[in-house]
């Protein structure tokens, strides 16, 4: 996996998150058991080189938590 990040000098930032296709399937994998009630996942850094994105953690959302992005879909340009 690989991830980079994108600033856009506005406050903004993009992250890219570039996965081996083994690893799509054990994301799949893992929304799956997130799905069925699994308490929550990660993908984690090695922590080498500069500084950057250490974790990222994913989980059930409470639906009275508001929603603060959206799944936009193939080939979409963000909002600059």
């Amino acid at each position: 996996m690989r991830l980079e990040m994108e600033d856009f000098k506005t406050g903004w930032i993009k992250i890219n998150i570039g996965l081996k296709k083994v690893e799509i399937d054990r994301l799949i994998d893992l929304l799956r058991m997130l799905k069925k009630g699994d308490e929550h996942f990660h993908f984690a850094s090695d922590y080498e080189g500069d500084k950057g994105v250490g974790d990222i953690e994913f989980y059930v959302k409470a639906d009275e938590q508001p929603d603060n992005m959206e799944i936009a879909g193939l080939n979409i340009r963000p909002n600059r």
